[in-house]
Formats: C-alpha cells, sequence, structure tokens
C-alpha cells in the first residue's frame, strides 16, 4: 500500500498533469459564466476560530476583461481581471498572504486538415509544415473555462471551475 501512495504521490507532482487534473478531485464548486453578469459561488472554510464564508464571483465582460473577486464573508479581498489572475493575484488579510490565480482552460483541436496547413504556409512561407500545424491548433485553440484556486498562506480557502458559454 505505501508504494501505491509513493507513485500516486509522485504521479500529483508531476509536471505533466495540468493544473485543472489535479485540482479537478477538490473542485465541486462550478460558476458558468455569464456575459455582463456577476455570478458567485460559495463555501465555507474554518481560519482560525471561526467559520468564514469564502466566495469568488466572475463578472463575464462583453469585448472587455472577466474581473474576478475574492470575497471573505463578504468583504472583498482580492480583485483582478482575466490577465492578472492568470498569473495570480495577492494580498494581505490579517497579516497573511491570501492569492488568487485561475489557470486558463484550453481546448485544441486534434486534427489538421492538410488545406489549413498549406493555407498557413501561403500566409507564412517560412514555416515548416510542422511550425504551420502547430500555428493553424493555436488560431483555432478556445479558452473554454479557467480553475481558480485562492488560498491563505498554504491552506486551501476556495477551488472553483469557470466554464464559458
Amino acid at each position: 500500500m505505501q508504494r501505491s501512495a509513493k507513485i500516486l504521490a509522485i504521479i500529483l507532482t508531476s509536471s505533466f498533469l495540468t493544473a485543472a487534473a489535479v485540482g479537478a478531485e477538490e473542485t465541486s464548486l462550478k460558476i458558468a459564466a455569464a456575459a455582463g453578469k456577476s455570478v458567485c459561488e460559495s463555501t465555507v472554510r474554518q481560519l482560525g476560530e471561526t467559520s468564514q464564508k469564502i466566495e469568488l464571483c466572475v463578472s463575464q465582460g462583453n469585448f472587455a476583461h472577466d474581473v474576478y473577486v475574492l470575497k471573505i464573508d463578504g468583504k472583498s479581498i482580492l480583485k483582478g481581471i482575466d490577465d492578472e489572475t492568470t498569473k495570480g493575484i495577492v494580498a494581505t488579510q490579517q497579516g497573511e498572504k491570501i492569492s488568487l490565480i485561475c489557470v486558463p482552460q484550453i481546448e485544441a483541436p486534434t486534427e489538421v486538415a492538410p488545406e489549413k496547413i498549406e493555407a498557413m504556409q501561403k500566409l507564412m512561407p517560412a514555416l515548416s509544415a510542422d511550425e504551420a500545424k502547430k500555428a493553424a491548433i493555436s488560431i483555432d485553440s478556445v479558452e473554454t473555462g479557467r480553475l481558480c484556486t485562492a488560498q491563505r498562506g498554504d491552506n486551501s480557502l476556495i477551488s472553483v471551475q469557470v466554464v464559458f458559454n
């Protein structure tokens, strides 16, 4: 049994796993982002001596940045746009570091038609066939959501899968 636990630990720490796969087990909260609306999901966590409501709200912009807000007991602690939360944003509350990171979830095509590769090479003649294929995949990739995780120090506050329509 110890060997299985070691193997599992190696797999979970492997750089081959995405943040979505690592966080999927503890992520049961989900937000379906809606353009022009603020949508929230919350949980209750024991922080110190008290239970506190942890809430993540997402406002999806109409041709603008999405805004992410982390609240603790109704008080906004962190607020940032999608570009900022991709890298991670940080604040301090009662002397403790609070962080929020929202990792983009990308859906990429698995197949690329030869005609598309040729069209890409016509646009950029310096590209090899393999480079043209990668460029076509990149262009056709779509961000379908984000996995947002907030922490206080080393403790997980909330993990929410944000899904874009």
